[in-house]
């Protein structure tokens, strides 16, 4: 459930002109193809269900059943339809406090670690790569980024492994990371049996990480993940690259 307020509400329902029970300028075909474009979600979903379901019906339902993350990146998806394809109805005060409400409730749904996600080795494709990352989480594209985070994922795992002497040729992601925990654990670089054990339950995340890449991410013509579950991934991988990181300092 987003923190939407009734004042912040007004003032998007009277930029997008919901009080007659529409949203801008949107038919019924275009309004679900453009939420499902911006937050991979279906606005015809029963749980959106009300009286009249009409599309302002709806979107009100999806502010009271959605999180902050998810909301907020629809109302900026939204806001920039306005003032780009409906310029009629855009009012420039109005559209700055409701970009304002947006960023609010994106403020506490962002990527904790941001500053762990930095190339582990020179060169200016990585470097390049750890910046697109960076970009994605910046501009709130999670969904859109998925790839070159498992891209950058993949070339980082890999520089550990071959640090320690690992034999990375045509191995996948999650079996140069098992090889790579085996050798940590046996050189005594993991002081407790529960990082020992978290670090191998990864071995399965970066496995599941290879199928969300391959098939729901951008890396092919796929129905992308949710914003909700991109940024659930993005916060993991950030976090797993802050801790190895300090364990090779």
């Amino acid at each position: 459930m987003s923190d939407l307020i009734l004042n912040d509400k007004k003032k998007v329902e009277r930029l997008l002109g919901m009080s007659s029970g529409y949203v801008s300028n949107f038919s019924d075909r275009t309004f679900r193809e453009f939420i499902a474009e911006a937050v991979g979600l279906n606005i015809e979903d029963p749980k959106y269900n009300n009286e009249t379901n009409s599309k302002a019906r709806r979107l009100r339902m999806f502010w009271q059943v959605e999180s902050n993350a998810v909301v907020g990146k629809l109302l900026l998806e939204l806001i920039e339809h306005v003032r780009s394809e409906d310029s009629y109805r855009w009012e420039q005060a109005l559209g700055d406090e409701c970009i304002a409400i947006a960023k609010r409730l994106l403020a506490g749904a962002t990527v904790s670690e941001l500053d762990a996600i930095k190339p582990n080795r020179k060169g200016e494709g990585f470097e390049m790569l750890a910046r697109e990352v960076h970009q994605a989480i910046q501009n709130n594209n999670l969904r859109e980024g998925l790839d070159r985070l498992h891209t950058f994922l993949t070339a980082y795992v890999r520089t550990l492994a071959q640090n320690h002497g690992i034999n990375i040729e045509e191995k996948t992601l999650n079996a140069i990371f098992a090889e790579y925990v085996k050798t940590i654990s046996a050189k005594g670089k993991l002081q407790s049996a529960m990082s020992e054990q978290v670090m191998k339950m990864s071995i399965t995340a970066l496995d599941k990480f290879n199928h969300v890449r391959n098939n729901q991410s951008l890396a092919h013509p796929n129905e992308v993940l949710n914003h909700e579950e991109a940024l659930l991934i993005f916060n993991y991988v950030a976090a797993t690259v802050r801790f190895l990181g300090t364990l090779e300092e």
